[in-house]
């Protein structure tokens, strides 16, 4: 792999991908070394198989009992996108196909991830589906008042992120959950009937709680690649007795929602990763609270005119989401890097071809100036005070190079 010379790298785009961690990593080394026992396929009635399977059911249960769910009730997937896709495509199937909803009506966010957004404006909504994208209001995330008014009898599913992917937004799940449970009652409906509640925890995980139950969700997905795990694995919650069909086909395996031979290793990887994203979460919540402060105190001395995106009493620690108006971020995204400092001008899955504008701050009230003026900064672990007072000094020079006015 090329290196990019010799000076440390300061890396602020967690929010993209995290490192692997060293616990992470031993457990990947463990189970994949070739000396391992557990190589067999999990779906085998040999005895190299029943390892497998002894240890994916340990691992299974494990996660469930962590986030209070049972354990049938956690599939094993390569990652959110896979996971929103399943939940997104499959409840709209069921209701389409088995349940009599000739039209079935989802609601998400202009603003939500394109994981998210996409299956539904490329499949979906071309083919047989009704949505309302609810749009921000000023600078808030989402206004509960629009996700009530777009409830109706046809609304199969509510699907949001937890955590904005590129502001750090946190939404108010629990509001949300209140909300449709008023709406089914008025109905004369059931828990276990629609609509459904998916919500993408994958940028909440190593900040706030995501167990289901006390969340609200029917169905809820986080990833490896965002805890410190292996990439091309996550989790996918689905609460039994909610209508779902697979969008894959070719095996049984993890209740039929998702043939194929689970990669232990990875999942393995994943359970370890998660356990100890849960022990210090806390802790590590309230460094990176002091950090961000820090951060953003030195960013708006430097930068007078500059906004932080979004809401700013509503967010996760490690975000923040700044607009310089006039700066060319996508360029400026380019210069810091060449200056050793790694950021996005977007979401990672946005970012690839894209223009490097978001369509996330063109939403918001200062979108007109901000969108293609905002840079994203995500903390991890290994952030420290030191490379945050040097990614400033690192943007006073890109915006003096690229004769912005900093007032």
């Amino acid at each position: 792999m090329a290196k990019k010379g010799k000076q440390k790298r300061i890396y602020l785009d967690y929010a993209a991908a995290t490192p692997l961690s060293k616990k992470a990593y031993d457990a990947l080394v463990k189970i994949s070394n070739p000396k391992s026992e557990f190589f067999g396929n999990h779906s085998s009635t040999h005895s190299e198989g029943v390892l497998a399977r002894d240890l994916l059911l340990e691992i299974r249960t494990d996660i469930a009992r962590k986030i209070e769910v049972h354990k049938d009730e956690v599939i094993f997937t390569s990652g959110s996108t896979e996971g929103n896709n399943l939940i997104i495509q499959g409840v709209c199937k069921a209701a389409a196909f088995s349940s009599g909803v000739k039209r079935p009506h989802i609601i998400t966010s202009f603003v939500d991830h394109s994981s998210v957004l996409e299956p539904i404006r490329s499949f979906l909504e071309k083919y047989y589906a009704e949505v309302d994208y609810l749009k921000p209001q000023d600078n808030k995330i989402l206004d509960l008042s629009l996700l009530e008014k777009s409830l109706n009898e046809n609304t199969v599913l509510v699907s949001l992120s937890y955590v904005n992917s590129e502001t750090g937004n946190i939404i108010p799940i629990r509001d949300v959950r209140r909300l449709i449970n008023k709406f089914k009652s008025k109905l004369g409906r059931g828990m276990n009937d629609y609509p459904y509640l998916h919500v993408d925890a994958t940028q909440a995980v190593n900040s706030l709680p995501i167990n289901p139950h006390n969340i609200g969700a029917d169905f809820l997905v986080f990833d490896g690649s965002k805890i410190y795990a292996p990439k091309g694995v996550g989790v996918l919650v689905a609460l039994r007795e909610r209508k779902i069909y697979p969008i894959i086909f070719g095996g049984g395996q993890e209740k039929g929602l998702r043939p194929g031979t689970v990669n232990l290793p990875a999942v393995f990887s994943l359970q370890i990763a998660f356990n100890d994203s849960l022990l210090i979460r806390e802790k590590e919540n309230k460094r990176l609270e002091i950090l961000q402060k820090y951060f953003e105190d030195l960013l708006k001395k430097e930068f007078p005119n500059c906004v932080i995106n979004g809401e700013s009493e509503k967010r996760v620690p490690s975000f923040t989401n700044v607009c310089i108006p006039g700066l060319d971020a996508e360029y400026a995204i380019a210069q810091l890097d060449a200056l050793g400092v790694a950021s996005s001008s977007a979401s990672a899955c946005q970012s690839t071809g894209g223009s490097g504008s978001s369509y996330v701050i063109k939403e918001l009230s200062n979108g007109k100036d901000c969108a293609g003026s905002s840079i994203r900064f995500s903390m991890g672990r290994d952030t420290k005070r030191g490379d945050l007072k040097k990614t400033v000094e690192s943007l006073k020079k890109v915006v003096s190079l690229q004769n912005v006015s900093s007032n």
